[in-house]
């Protein structure tokens, strides 16, 4: 059985908190059965009001993308641009079909990982973005700023997060943490269970209109050939 191991790990230090509420970080992907990654990924901090406040956001973003993703850049299939939102400044990468290990890297503070066993994925994490000191959060730190979101190619069968469809998400605050973890099957999902009714009803439909003209054609036909005098 072929085990494939993937380990990212998407931390934040208190020491680049330098404000309250200052981080946006957003991550969706898109796992595929060949063990790559679709998706985005927005690691941004709020832009203050001191001097050089964008330059000042941008080094805060930065020094993140350097303890969390210090491979993502520059990998097969990763486009970086500039992230101007909201009032956060930073990056968006945005990945197509890089491989998972663009997103390997180790910490002890926080990790996600991403397993495939045969036909099976598990995936792990936890992102602590809880600060030492006892300041209050910016009234904007809500739940928006901090989220992962993992679409799986197949079935979820166990997760600790919300789940729709194969996708599962977890989100939390700046002054909180996720602790995350999914299974689900490798194998894509088919049409769900309506969609193949619906063909199987369309394709009756059409075998009854073929029959209905091919029988009208014939009755017609035999119609006009008994209208026709016969002589000896």
């Amino acid at each position: 059985m072929r085990k494939s191991r993937i380990a990212g790990v998407f931390v934040a230090a208190v020491a680049v908190l330098l404000l309250s509420g200052c981080v946006r970080f957003q991550a969706h992907l898109t796992v595929s059965p060949d063990n790559t990654l679709n998706g985005d990924i927005v690691v941004a901090s709020v832009v203050g009001d001191e001097t050089n406040a964008k330059d000042a956001a941008s080094d805060r973003a930065k020094a993140i993308e350097q303890k969390m993703l210090p491979n993502l850049s520059g990998a097969e299939g990763v486009a970086r641009t500039k992230y101007d939102q909201d009032g956060y400044f930073g990056s968006r990468f945005t990945l197509d079909n890089t491989p998972l290990a663009a997103i390997n890297s180790n910490g002890s503070d926080g990790s996600l990982q991403l397993t495939r066993d045969g036909d099976r994925f598990e995936f792990t994490g936890t992102v602590d973005f809880t600060p030492e000191s006892d300041e209050a959060p910016a009234e904007d730190a809500d739940t928006s700023d901090i989220e992962v979101a993992i679409t799986f190619p197949g079935i979820v069968t166990e997760h600790n997060g919300k789940l729709e469809g194969t996708r599962v998400t977890w989100n939390t605050s700046y002054d909180g943490s996720l602790d995350m973890h999914a299974t689900a099957s490798a194998q894509p999902v088919g049409p769900p269970v309506w969609v193949w009714a619906l063909v199987g009803v369309g394709f009756l439909a059409v075998l009854a209109v073929i029959l209905i003209t091919v029988l009208t054609a014939q009755r017609r036909k035999d119609a006009v050939a008994e209208a026709v005098p016969h002589t000896d």
